[in-house]
Formats: structure tokens, sequence, C-alpha cells
């Protein structure tokens, strides 16, 4: 496969696996649900993405436009749900059905119904025979498919188009209800047609984002409508952890484990990912030029390669560019600040995400300091105490933000230009700092 363009957080293992699986899972062909778990932020949406163009034929080692994930699949019937873009929905099935038909006229429809017959039979045909193109594409569909491509299209999607432009979108009748199940009989005859030539792939994305009755609710339609499709396979990229509090709102605390596991068969778990180590060098590069350009001394180096390590993927990149911009916000010049000042504006970063970890903002003087309780906290806080000793200068830069310090007592003692003017700066700073958090 080759490097996969824009893979961060070195995804490429994870692609070729799934890929391979829904190969042999679609081989069987048997009903299959399952999940692709992290956290939010941690590349799931990416990942599916990469997963999709690739069993488009899309070349996923360079850089392609957003668009060409409409284009269909030579082996694959694929149909990508974004749940929390339909949550407005009151029944999560109306959405589904609508996705699903649209896919299959997006797959089936009338021009590539032309297409494929265009040769055989359109050209032996008189216009007063066919009235018109949609009934060729209807009549082809029922020969090669055997359902009507185009009375399941012009139904469902009118009627769904209907009741969305009411402004309910909502059931309200039996009559509604009794429609209802007579268009999911129809789909999934229509995809068991599909599955005799194509193994189904239905991916469901941003699931732990919807309000948790929608999400209970969509796997359950899910699961009424693909446990009766042969060789489907249904992926739910999710975090699981939002999602099983989402449950236990519904069902009460304890439910969750065990409700979840009647629809997923089985779970792959995400890594956090490696650090994209060309983007944090790129990110120091652009940092350093803001100041004298001197070289970094081997403790700050060890220093800022122990965070990069120890913090999670793309956390210390995320703290590298907020720190540029913080900086920036500033407007001042600042090339004549030595590069110690850099050390310390990365260290009030780190602190931030600290303080979030903590649950509070600690103390990290030597005098009155508390004990952090968590693993970063008392690393970051030795880390402190260690530089009093040996740079003081990042210690100033780094109280200066924190501590309430006015402008003048650079001046009343009577300090160099420089210092001056690094004081002034901080201070400004100080405003950026507690305005943008880390998030």
């Amino acid at each position: 496969m080759g490097k996969i363009y824009g893979d961060r957080l070195h995804r490429e293992e994870y692609v070729e696996k799934i890929i391979e699986l829904i190969k042999l899972r679609s081989e069987t062909g048997e009903s299959t649900t399952f999940s692709i778990e992290a956290p939010w932020g941690q590349g799931k949406t990416w990942l599916i993405d990469k997963i999709e163009a690739s069993l488009k034929s899309i070349d996923i080692t360079k850089e392609y436009k957003s668009e060409e994930l409409n284009k269909g699949s030579d082996e694959f019937f694929l149909v990508h749900y974004n749940a929390w873009e339909r949550d407005y929905y009151d029944e999560p099935l109306l959405a589904i059905l609508l996705t699903i038909i649209n896919a299959l006229n997006e797959q089936f429809g009338v021009e590539n119904m032309l297409n494929a017959v265009k040769n055989e039979f359109i050209k032996n045909l008189k216009k007063q025979v066919l009235p018109s193109l949609l009934a060729v594409a209807s009549h082809v569909s029922k020969q090669l498919l055997h359902f009507d491509i185009v009375d399941l299209g012009k139904r469902g999607i009118n009627k769904y188009k209907k009741i969305k432009e009411a402004g309910t979108l909502k059931l309200k009748s039996s009559n509604d209800y009794s429609d209802l199940e007579a268009d999911i009989s129809q789909v999934i005859n229509a995809l068991n047609k599909v599955s005799e030539q194509y193994p189904i792939i239905f991916i469901v994305d941003e699931l732990d984002r919807c309000i948790p009755t929608f999400a209970i609710k969509t796997l359950e339609r899910l699961h009424h409508i693909f446990d009766r499709v042969n060789k489907s396979i249904t992926i739910l990229a999710i975090n699981r952890s939002q999602l099983l509090r989402s449950i236990n709102y519904t069902y009460g605390e304890g439910a969750a484990d065990q409700y979840l596991s009647k629809f997923i068969d089985f779970r792959i778990n995400l890594n956090e990912g490696n650090t994209d180590q060309d983007e944090v060098n790129s990110c120091l590069e652009k940092f350093m030029t803001l100041f004298t350009g001197d070289p970094l001394s081997n403790t700050d180096r060890d220093l800022i390669s122990r965070y990069n390590t120890d913090l999670p993927a793309r956390e210390f990149e995320h703290i590298l560019k907020q720190a540029i911009l913080i900086h920036k916000l500033v407007g001042v010049n600042t090339q004549k600040f030595p590069i110690e000042c850099m050390v310390a504006e990365i260290l009030l970063q780190i602190k931030q995400y600290a303080d979030e970890l903590e649950g509070n903002e600690y103390n990290t003087s030597i005098e009155n300091g508390n004990t952090p309780k968590n693993k970063l906290g008392k690393a970051f806080k030795n880390d402190l105490l260690n530089y009093r000793q040996k740079n003081p200068i990042v210690i100033k830069a780094y109280n200066w933000v924190l501590q309430n310090q006015a402008a003048t007592t650079a001046q009343a003692n009577n300090v160099d230009e420089l210092t001056q003017k690094m004081q002034e700066f901080y201070i400004k700073y100080k405003v950026y700092y507690n305005l943008v958090k880390h998030s």
C-alpha cells in the first residue's frame, strides 16, 4: 500500500488490517457488525475515510479530493452514514432508509442503468414504446436487479422530503408506520439482491456525538435492517465510553456493556498513535525563529524531547502550536529575546495541560507548593525545581506570566533594557495566556 498521505498518527497498519478483515468477512456471507473505538480526536473519522477510499480503489498514498469519495466501488456497495448530521430526525430509521435509497440510486440509478444496456437494448427501442428515460431505467433495473430502482427512489425520497419539509421529521399516523414497514421490506429485498453481486458495507460515523436516545435508536434500527441482509458488514466508529454513558442514561447504570454486546460482534481498539516527529520539528523550527536563533542547550533539548515522548500523540504538537499562537498574539518583535524564553513558554502550555489533568491549578513554587497527583504534574514540578538552579531565565519568564508583577518593577530595580522589555512582553503575554486555554 505504501505510506498513506497525511498519516500523522501512523495508522497505515490499521487501514491495511481492517480492509483485509472486511474482505475476509464479506467472503463468508455472514452479517457482521464491528466497532472501531477510540476517544474523540484520535483519528477515527480520518481512518474510516481512508478505508472507504481504499475500498473504492482511490490511491490513498496521494492527496485526493473529498468529492472523490462520492464515487462508487467496483467490488463493494458502500454506504456512509454520519449519524450526528441526522440526529434532528425523531425516528432515525427515516434517515437510514433515505441514505440507503440515495446510495442505491447513485450506484444503480438512471444513468448507470442506461449505460449498462445502451448498446444492446436502448438502440432497438422505438420512442413511442418508451415515453421516458425513467421508464427505461425502471425496466432495466427490474431485469438486472429484480427490483424497481426508480419506483423505490421516487417513493422513498419524495416521501421523506415531504416529512422533512413539514418540519416534523416524525411519523404521525398508523399509515406512516405501515408505509415505513413496506419501505423497510423493499429496501431489505433490494439490498439482498445487490448483495448477490456486491458485499454491502455500511459505515456509521459520529454515533457517539448524538443525543443518547437517538444513538440508541440508531443502533437498534441498524440491527433490525442489516441482520436481515446477506453479506453485509456494519462498521461503527465510536467513542465507547461516551456511548456507554448514553446507554446507561437510557437504560440505567450497569446495563451498557451487556446491551452493546447485542449489536457488536467484535471491537477494534485504536491506540493513541504516534506523534508526527517531522511536524513537531517543523513547529520547533518556526518557534525558534521568533527568538535570537541561538541553539538550545542540551538540557533544554532533552527536556523537550522527553515531553514529546511522554505526552499523548499529537498533544505535544498541539502544545507547541498553541505556544506559538499566544506568542504571536502579543504582537511584539522578540528576536532579541534569549531562546530560553521559548522553553519557558512551552512549559507554560504544559502547565495548562497538567492543570486540566489535575482538575485544578496547583502551585508549583518551592515555598508552598502542593503535590500534584498525576504523573505529568509530578514530573513537571520536578523540572521547575531543577530549573531554579540551572536556568533562572526560564523561571523568570515563567513567573512573569503567572505572577501579577508590574512593568515598573524592572525600572525600579535598574535592570538592563532587554530585561525590562522581556518583563513588559510577558505582562502582555499573560492576558492571552489566560484567554486562550488548552483544549
